[in-house]
């Protein structure tokens, strides 16, 4: 069995409807979704946003599986201004050796893939100025919420992680919407009223918010596209 978690169904969808014969192992906010793909099996988990959700969700899929590779993937932001949106960025830091050089090596046509060091924040980095900082402190290309967790208990159990993540947003694209406002990361769900009602309030923020859209389609596409190519070749 490979495992692929992402952090919320919004980041899978794309990804889920490739498997055959799938179904749902574990219902809730944070569903499990098993099904085929090529000849292999593979289980989607929603390990929630942030790292106490993603340590939690982690240790309980490895106390009930135990799969051959861990796929961590989702969405990240760009520290470094040649990191596009939709762009493929492999963390070398947080995957295993092997994983690490059979993704960097995949064909994988018209991706723009990239590679290089990530680091796991314990909070959002919504603004071009924090991402700077967080680039000087750190010499991180990308950032995420999951994947050092993640990585720690697969180490735990001998599992070899593979981290993949799409990016969402620039090193000078600011999070139109705080984080905060939009989801509730108690409950693990999205607050679309809360959303609609800021953006209501404040309209300027209405085209940085549908740009990025934008980026978070062709992000789940490219995403869903790269997973696709690489369980298929292993």
């Amino acid at each position: 069995m490979i495992v692929c978690s992402f952090a919320v169904p919004s980041e899978s969808s794309r990804f889920t409807g490739k498997l055959r014969h799938s179904w749902k192992v574990k219902a809730g906010a944070l569903p499990w979704i098993l099904g085929n793909l090529g000849r292999h099996e593979v289980l989607v988990v929603h390990a929630g946003i942030g790292s106490e959700s993603a340590a939690k969700v982690t240790a309980e899929v490895l106390q009930a599986h135990d799969p051959r590779l861990w796929i961590s993937s989702g969405f990240a932001g760009a520290l470094d201004p040649r990191l596009q949106g939709g762009d493929i960025f492999l963390a070398e830091n947080q995957s295993a050796p092997d994983a690490y050089r059979r993704a960097a090596s995949l064909e994988a046509g018209s991706l723009h893939v990239r590679t290089g060091r990530m680091v796991t924040a314990e909070q959002p980095v919504e603004s071009p100025a924090a991402k700077r900082t967080l680039a000087a402190e750190t010499s991180a290309l990308a950032v995420d919420m999951e994947t050092a967790p993640i990585r720690e208990e697969c180490s735990k159990r001998g599992v070899p992680l593979l981290s993949v993540r799409a990016i969402s947003d620039t090193a000078s694209q600011a999070l139109p919407i705080p984080f905060d406002v939009w989801f509730d990361v108690e409950r693990q769900k999205p607050r679309p009223l809360a959303l609609v009602c800021h953006l209501l309030r404040h309209p300027s923020k209405v085209t940085p918010f549908s740009e990025f859209l934008e980026n978070i389609f062709l992000s789940k596409r490219n995403l869903a596209t790269f997973l696709d190519l690489y369980v298929r070749s292993n």
